[in-house]
């Protein structure tokens, strides 16, 4: 960017290869590929689920100083005029880049700090990225309209280190799947108390060897108002109940849909039609599963 004397290029670690409708890169493994990074980074920040308000005092905010810092940075980049600037379209004319840049700063600024899940709103209602792409690929691509898998009665899980589906496994008595989880009570309308109802939870299901659902141990440990304390004994109360679990060892797993409430919070895996296609999603954990049924899922 020659104008303000900014240079921008890639690392040194490439990966390039051409996007295609039918070949090993499509255009849905990219969505998907964006998606999941996309909510994982969100993740990791420790965030927040509603917008950031241009009159929010950062540094009250009940987030992780790496979120703060990462919000502070993208609400600065979108104040600075020495960025604006004109590029050439894909038709050939130029645009202002300024007009837009405010807005796209605002939009990655909202990615940060949404919990998990870039497409929320305030009043309680969201949807996933992976629904919104096959909405898309459906209105777009005629492949889409081909008759699709129908759900298997066995849901294979792929286990994944290090990302949401690391404490699956199996055990002397069948399978197990664990998760630390926040959700909120069936019904619950955000507001500005939204923190005190966002419930963290310890969770781990049993399964047989054939996948039937056995027992789910679930206990809530608080609430996002104090979200550290929350999380830090849902984790160590999942890692003791692992911990009892004789011949314990972590790997893919296969499981039947199962459902289970406890404090009007959904727990299982249930079936559901999107888009008139039928998919499993894990819930509250809001993991779906779509064919072709290889233990991958979308966040």
């Amino acid at each position: 960017m020659p104008a303000t004397g900014t240079t921008l290029r890639w690392g040194t670690q490439l990966d390039i290869r051409p996007i295609t409708m039918t070949g090993d890169l499509s255009e849905q493994a990219v969505a998907a590929y964006i998606a999941k990074y996309a909510t994982k980074a969100a993740e990791c920040v420790g965030t927040l689920d509603r917008h950031i308000n241009p009159l929010d005092d950062l540094a009250a905010l009940p987030i992780r100083d790496h979120a703060r810092r990462l919000i502070a940075e993208c609400l600065a980049l979108g104040g600075r005029d020495d960025l604006a600037g004109r590029v050439v379209d894909l038709g050939g004319g130029s645009t202002d880049v300024h007009r837009y840049q405010k807005a796209l700063l605002k939009a990655i600024t909202y990615l940060i700090v949404f919990c998990g899940c870039p497409l929320a709103s305030r009043d309680g209602v969201s949807t996933s990225v992976s629904k919104v792409t096959r909405s898309a690929k459906a209105l777009s691509d005629p492949i889409a309209t081909l008759p699709h898998m129908a759900v298997p009665e066995i849901i294979p899980i792929s286990y994944e280190p290090d990302y949401r589906t690391d404490t699956i496994g199996h055990w002397e008595g069948g399978q197990f799947l664990g998760s630390v989880v926040a959700a909120f009570p069936e019904g619950y309308t955000h507001a500005d108390d939204w923190q005190a109802h966002k419930r963290w939870h310890a969770v781990l299901h049993t399964f047989d060897a054939a996948g039937h659902h056995l027992d789910s141990r679930i206990e809530r440990t608080g609430t996002d108002d104090n979200y550290r304390a929350a999380v830090d004994a849902a984790q160590q109360r999942l890692k003791q109940w692992l911990n009892a679990l004789p011949g314990l060892r972590f790997g893919d797993i296969a499981i039947r849909p199962f459902r289970h409430e406890v404090d009007d919070v959904l727990f299982g895996l249930v079936i559901e039609t999107f888009e008139g296609t039928e998919h499993a999603e894990l819930y509250p954990d809001d993991l779906g599963f779509y064919e072709p049924w290889d233990g991958s899922y979308d966040t």
